[in-house]
């Protein structure tokens, strides 16, 4: 049974479902492409000085600065395709002309009179 907390999105369906989103698509080398590039401007911007003095930087930081962006990169990929996968399971489906489902009734404008024959089983009589 997967364990299913209420933290996130990511938890509701499960650690195995969110680990194969994770694995999908390019999230992977997306999420690297942006630590490698955010974390290197954060490493300069916080060791730089160290560094240019010859210090070396303490490198626990160094880790934790390009950890970071790549966990926020790929928990936002992750939450986005649930997001969309959420939204495109509980979407309405769109209303139908004519055969089977939701029927819209046909509003036309005319001369003020009720036409019966837009009238379809509950629904009610559209003016034309």
């Amino acid at each position: 049974m997967a364990w299913k907390g209420g933290c996130c999105g990511a938890c509701a369906v499960g650690i195995r479902s969110f680990f194969s989103l994770i694995a999908a698509e390019g999230t992977l080398a997306r999420s690297a492409k942006v630590a490698l590039i955010v974390g290197t401007i954060l490493t300069l911007i916080n060791q730089g000085g160290a560094i240019c003095q010859g210090i070396p930087p303490v490198w626990w930081k160094v880790v934790l600065t390009y950890a970071v962006p790549y966990i926020v990169s790929t928990h936002g990929s992750v939450s986005a395709r649930l997001s969309k996968s959420a939204h495109v399971q509980t979407a309405a489906p769109p209303p139908m002309h004519g055969g089977t489902g939701v029927q819209t009734p046909k509003i036309e404008q005319s001369r003020g009179k009720i036409d019966p024959s837009l009238a379809d089983g509950g629904v009610t009589a559209a003016i034309v």
